[in-house]
């Protein structure tokens, strides 16, 4: 009994010798715990026998990249989401590159949801507006597209009734343009900008694109255009100059009755030089630069007879009455 007994105790230490350490992995809120190497020591020895070195032990497991997505949620959902520094200390040491990428996508994956459920976290509630400035200098692209979400998109009926609120104003700007005395020479400068050799104006920017494909044909109408508007403006203009002149009312009224046929007729040749809106838009900003004048000359005139009678006071009055008179003209 006695030679069985000390058989068995040297198989018991030699097994308990040669069993590797116990080590156990655990995640409590995102950190990694390892049980330390436990002293074992046999039976007439009195060293303990220390842990193999950790090139010679088997590779440890790898924690399960669910329990590692699970525990890092929390910090998602009152940060907003997890720092580089808090999911580095959330993985072991010895984890390899393809483990940590897959905690990162997931954990995109999970602040995604997170953000799109509209869930509101501490950080956001709590961020002031000079924080969110800086973030907008940060990332202003992702700050614009963050407005622009918040702006409802149109439906089809409303993009409908937008455009032809569009377009009705952009006729009456038209109407009220076309009745200016100088519309028909900006029309007839245009065009003969687009016929000069070489061409002092790009076709594309001034005439509709719908006469891109029929470039020569529409420069050919725009020559017989040229001629028409040029005689029948230089009509108009003798009448409103004969208008001006005249003192008698019945002749007055006259004039003022073929004056307006005239116009009438040179309205209806502006849009057969198919121009573009922003041809109107040139013209407009002459119409205001001749209204400013206006006031100016006003301003001038009124000044001028403030001031005491004499030869040179009504030189420059009668300079400024011929001022506004060309001005006249000029707008008819």
């Amino acid at each position: 009994m006695t030679g069985a007994s000390a058989a068995e105790d040297r198989s018991r230490n030699k097994k308990q010798r040669s069993k590797k350490p116990a080590t156990r992995r655990g995640i409590v809120f995102g950190r990694s715990l390892r049980r330390q190497p436990q002293e074992v020591a046999g039976k007439g020895s009195a060293q303990p026998v220390q842990a193999k070195a950790n090139s010679q032990a088997a590779p440890a497991p790898q924690s399960d990249t669910a329990e590692m997505v699970k525990s890092l949620i929390p910090l998602t959902l009152e940060h907003g989401r997890p720092t580089h520094e808090e999911i580095n200390d959330a993985l072991p040491d010895d984890s390899p590159m393809e483990h940590r990428d897959t905690i990162y996508t997931r954990l995109q994956d999970v602040s995604t949801q997170v953000s799109d459920s509209g869930v509101p976290g501490k950080f956001a509630e709590n961020e002031t507006e000079e924080e969110r400035q800086l973030e907008a200098l940060d990332d202003p692209v992702r700050q614009y597209m963050h407005e622009m979400s918040r702006v409802p998109l149109l439906t089809r009926e409303q993009e409908v009734e937008v455009f032809k609120r569009i377009e009705q104003a952009e006729f009456e700007i038209k109407t009220l343009i076309y009745t200016l005395g100088f519309v028909a020479k900006e029309h007839i400068a245009v065009a003969g900008k687009l016929l000069s050799d070489p061409p002092r104006e790009r076709f594309d920017r001034v005439v509709m694109e719908s006469q891109s494909g029929s470039r020569e044909k529409h420069l050919k109408a725009l020559q017989r255009l040229i001629r028409t508007t040029r005689a029948l403006d230089e009509k108009t203009d003798a009448l409103y100059g004969r208008w001006q002149r005249t003192t008698a009312s019945g002749a007055r009224k006259r004039l003022g009755l073929l004056l307006e046929k005239s116009n009438r007729k040179l309205r209806a040749l502006f849009p057969k030089f198919l121009f573009r809106q922003n041809v109107v838009e040139d013209m407009i900003g002459l119409a205001d630069s001749l209204h400013e004048r206006f006031h100016s000359s006003l301003k001038c005139t009124r000044d001028l007879e403030a001031k005491p009678r004499s030869q040179q006071q009504q030189a420059a009055l009668h300079q400024e009455e011929q001022k506004s008179l060309a001005l006249e003209s000029l707008v008819r």
